[in-house]
């Protein structure tokens, strides 16, 4: 299908810009992209940004709740490519399943991310899996 000038502006953010998910629990959202700088929020494992910019070790994001940026470490996040989901989903759900000492909210916030993960995969084998 041939897009048409009036298409292309109706695509959202999401569409056109690459993203990155975050892949640790309770990442850091700074107002700079420095260690130093202020926490703006945390964002949960499996959370998907739009990178509106990128340093050699930071992304730059609009968090969807507020529509204000902010930075993320590359140590906290990767990028996110739809085409390989599952096999993104299966390396975090492998990488927070061999931690037996989680405290309560870590153990939620995986809880949650398991979920959403589970409704959003795409293989029957990576959807029993999750259940």
């Amino acid at each position: 299908a041939n897009l048409t000038r009036s298409d292309n502006a109706k695509l959202t953010e999401k569409e056109i810009a690459p993203q990155i998910i975050v892949n640790v629990t309770s990442a850091r959202v700074r107002s700079e992209p420095a260690l130093s700088s202020s926490t703006i929020t945390f964002a949960k494992l499996g959370t998907l940004y739009p990178v509106l910019e990128q340093t050699a070790r930071w992304y730059k994001v609009r968090l969807a709740d507020t529509g204000k940026n902010g930075w993320i470490s590359m140590e906290v996040a990767n990028d996110f490519d739809a085409a390989r989901r599952d096999a993104i989903y299966d390396d975090l759900i492998k990488k927070y399943y061999k931690e037996d000492d989680r405290d309560f909210p870590t153990s939620a916030e995986v809880f949650e991310f398991l979920t959403r993960a589970r409704d959003e995969a795409i293989d029957e084998k990576t959807k029993a899996d999750l259940s």
